[in-house]
């Protein structure tokens, strides 16, 4: 089967300027993420995601330029900046295995436009490699984690972490059978007593530079088992929108509120909404970290002081 496919995917015709991985695998109920990288010069266009074994008959299911809503099964995202278009689908039926496209609006006809295919494979069960999401994010300075599930039979494996858009080519950046010290830019853990088990990779100090493809991949004999990851890096300040949790967690600590009523900062509602705030000036010098914390807070609430 995986001959045949390999086969088919072969066989057909694809456009030069647009391309991502020729197949993703996920499992029923979860979801799938896929990265189609295109030549910058087509920022402006229109892109697609179209489902169907032929291109010329091929149904559009999702446009960058469709209504969006929070719970669309398949939602579509734009870095025009960095020349990549994101397809996410959701809620993963059996039937959503398929032939896919990523494709971009040339203006005229269909047959006119630039496209890549894929292969969606859905499954039942748990298998021998799998992660919640191919697609991982984290902001500049910051970090990202990503928890890679494995079988049971490979508890006494080697796992690792190679980064290349190429499987054959990429490039090994760490394994659990390397030497840590702590201070390491890419870091890895297997935690193997739990279960399920799972390997843990963490890349640290986040650049620009580190988005791209990445592999989970554990070794055995014959072809390792790998599953491939895309990684995107934010800009610093849009870390601030994903950490409400973390922040109003620690706002709560004792040191964090008197400072808090010091400055003259009022938590007027804690949840379930987001909470408001009015503030007046602060100094850093007052508690420079805890300055920090509540400047992101101030930042995340949208509510930013008119004269500071």
């Amino acid at each position: 089967m995986k001959l045949l496919l390999f086969l088919l995917l072969a066989a057909i015709p694809v456009t030069s300027s647009l391309s991502t991985e020729r197949a993703f695998t996920s499992l029923v109920g979860g979801s799938v993420s896929v990265p189609c990288h295109y030549d910058v010069k087509y920022r402006d266009h229109v892109k697609y995601w179209c489902k169907g074994y032929q291109w010329t008959y091929c149904d559009i299911l999702k446009q960058t330029d469709s209504p969006h809503s929070a719970n669309d099964k398949i939602s579509i995202s734009d870095d025009r900046t960095g020349g990549v278009f994101i397809v996410t689908m959701r809620r993963l039926e059996k039937e959503d295995a398929a032939w896919y496209w990523c494709a971009i609006k040339l203006g005229g006809t269909k047959e006119a436009d630039q496209y890549f295919y894929l292969h969606l494979t859905v499954t039942e069960g748990t298998p021998s490699l799998s992660v919640t999401s191919n697609l991982i994010t984290g902001s500049e300075g910051g970090s990202a984690s990503v928890s890679c599930q494995y079988a049971r039979f490979y508890t006494k494996h080697v796992k690792y972490w190679c980064r290349g858009r190429e499987w054959a080519t990429c490039e090994t950046l760490v394994g659990t059978d390397t030497p840590q010290t702590g201070g390491e830019k890419v870091s890895v853990s297997d935690d193997h007593a739990k279960l399920p088990r799972f390997f843990t990779v963490t890349v640290w100090r986040l650049e620009k530079k580190d988005a791209g493809w990445y592999w989970c991949a554990v070794q055995k004999a014959g072809a390792d088992e790998r599953i491939p990851l895309y990684l995107t890096v934010t800009d610093a300040l849009l870390e601030v929108l994903d950490c409400r949790g973390e922040i109003e967690q620690r706002m709560r600590e004792e040191r964090y509120m008197a400072l808090i009523e010091r400055v003259g900062i009022a938590m007027i509602s804690s949840a379930p909404t987001a909470p408001k705030a009015r503030a007046q000036k602060m100094m850093a010098e007052d508690d420079p970290e805890a300055y920090l914390v509540i400047f992101e807070w101030l930042a995340m609430t949208a509510l930013w002081p008119r004269e500071f």
